[in-house]
């Protein structure tokens, strides 16, 4: 085969090359190349697993079903409620009044708000991943159809024998070698996705727990519904390649200009191992030093150690919060079931006859349950009698000791994620100690459980006092009181 007729058989092969290369630069561009859209079920990634939910289901935040599930500011708000579909800033406005507004107990509007805030964070990270591993799948694709079309343009170049032909090749190449260059320039600022990637994932998890530790000790009038969305629509918006370029070009910039940043710390976590070596942990803990130190010792640690044993530490501070707040959970239970009650038998009136319905009302009914269930649950559970603690306080004050245990194994687990032998032991104590914080959790969860379950059961028999009476003109509230109090065999804490 002579020189003009291989350069002919090759230039066509390099021109279906270029054409597939800009076929992957418009996949930029263009969101209907997402494959995970269409692939999702019927085919595999190379490069990740899909999702294991439908994008398109689970990726919706209905806010306004979210907030108001029954749909009471609607009617609330009738006359300005507006009937054209479209209005939905009106909408979300007229909810989040509601919702401010609602005589609901705080615990379960706090409760309510953290529910809201991890639906959104959660088609976030969905979301987020996703976008992830179209950064992996773009670069890699892009560089390998220019760096092939680069690399056979060269070889051809190298072995056709024609000056014009190789001369042309070798062109093609050099063009070629400049797209990629300019490509990873510009969309990746010529660092692996990878590298961005991660970026990416520390930030975002850095904000993560930051929002989990505060809205943790936060009640529902310090941090209120909107302040929760704004806060996880302010995450959502750091899934991008901006912030996955600023979280590594930040590292780089540490790591060869370290300057008198890095020696500054270096002689601040000497004084802090220090204190540290010379300070019992507990003594520490409890004075609130211990968090300062961490955070002194944070830079010697590596970033995903740090990310991991963080997100542990979170979560076990929301499980902690919760399981603390457990007494005023079950109060709360307490006084939803009563305003249940209370409105169930208003509606059981107004389908009576007005002269059958009597003068007892619901809010007599829910305040005589509520004072009731206090009694014979909440005063069982919590009150101490006879030198005995109620079995939910019992079982509260035994959890500090698992918790204290735990906290004390994450410190040193982050004081040792660097030192191989120490970090598998620190590991493993770590290990422990969550395991048995996590059985003090879960008794306490029990006992919560057998009360909702108690209060549950007295809420269905009270209203089978009033459901079905076709007159209520003699209808006597104490009639809805809970007959015997709450059995506590088998919920006590060891």
């Amino acid at each position: 085969m002579n020189a003009n007729r291989l350069a002919q058989t090759a230039l066509p092969f390099l021109l279906a090359v270029a054409v597939a290369g800009c076929t992957q630069f418009r996949a930029v561009t263009d969101e209907r190349h997402q494959r995970e859209v269409v692939e999702q079920f019927s085919s595999v990634d190379h490069h990740s697993s899909f999702p294991a939910l439908s994008r398109a289901s689970f990726e919706q935040v209905n806010l306004v079903e979210l907030i108001d599930p029954s749909g009471e500011a609607r009617e609330k708000f009738q006359s300005h409620w507006p009937r054209e579909e479209e209005k939905w800033g009106i909408k979300y406005d007229l909810t989040l009044a509601w919702f401010r507004e609602s005589p609901v107990e705080p615990e379960l509007k706090r409760q309510h708000r953290n529910g809201v805030q991890d639906k959104i964070l959660a088609v976030s990270t969905s979301r987020c991943n996703v976008f992830k591993t179209y950064l992996r799948r773009q670069q890699t694709d892009v560089n390998f159809l220019l760096g092939s079309a680069s690399t056979i343009s060269g070889v051809l170049g190298a072995v056709l024998q024609g000056v014009n032909s190789s001369r042309n090749l070798a062109g093609a190449a050099g063009l070629f070698s400049g797209l990629r260059a300019e490509y990873n320039q510009s969309y990746y600022s010529s660092l692996a996705a990878h590298v961005i990637v991660q970026g990416i994932e520390l930030h975002r998890s850095r904000l993560t727990k930051e929002l989990m530790e505060r809205r943790a000790r936060l009640g529902i009038s310090e941090y209120s519904m909107e302040a929760a969305i704004k806060d996880a629509v302010y995450i959502d918006g750091m899934c991008s390649t901006v912030t996955g370029l600023i979280e590594a070009q930040e590292s780089i910039k540490e790591i060869q200009d370290p300057g008198l940043t890095i020696a500054s710390q270096a002689i601040l976590r000497a004084r802090a191992m220090q204190e540290l070596s010379q300070t019992d942990l507990k003594t520490l803990e409890s004075s609130g030093r211990l968090d300062a130190l961490k955070k002194l010792l944070s830079p010697a640690i590596s970033p995903l150690v740090a990310s991991t044993v963080s997100d542990a530490a979170a979560q076990a501070t929301a499980s902690l919060g919760q399981s603390r707040d457990a007494g005023l959970r079950v109060a709360a239970a307490i006084a939803r079931e009563a305003e249940n009650l209370g409105r169930d038998y208003e509606r059981a009136r107004e389908k009576l006859a007005a002269d059958k319905r009597g003068t007892v009302t619901g809010g007599a009914v829910q305040q005589k349950f509520s004072a009731s269930a206090t009694t014979r649950i909440y005063d069982v559970l919590t009150a101490t009698r006879d030198g005995k603690k109620g079995v939910l306080t019992d079982c509260i004050s035994k959890m500090e000791v698992p918790a204290g245990k735990a906290g004390e194994a994450n410190a040193l687990l982050l004081l040792a994620a660097n030192d191989g032998g120490q970090a598998i032991k620190a590991r493993l104590e770590a290990d422990k100690a969550q395991a048995e914080l996590r059985a003090a959790i879960s008794r306490i969860e029990r006992v919560v459980g057998a009360a909702n379950a108690a209060l549950g059961a007295a809420g269905t028999a009270g209203r089978g006092k009033f459901d079905k009476l076709t007159d209520l003109t003699k209808f006597d509230p104490a009639s809805v009181e809970i007959g015997a109090a709450m059995a506590t065999d088998g919920l006590a804490c060891p």
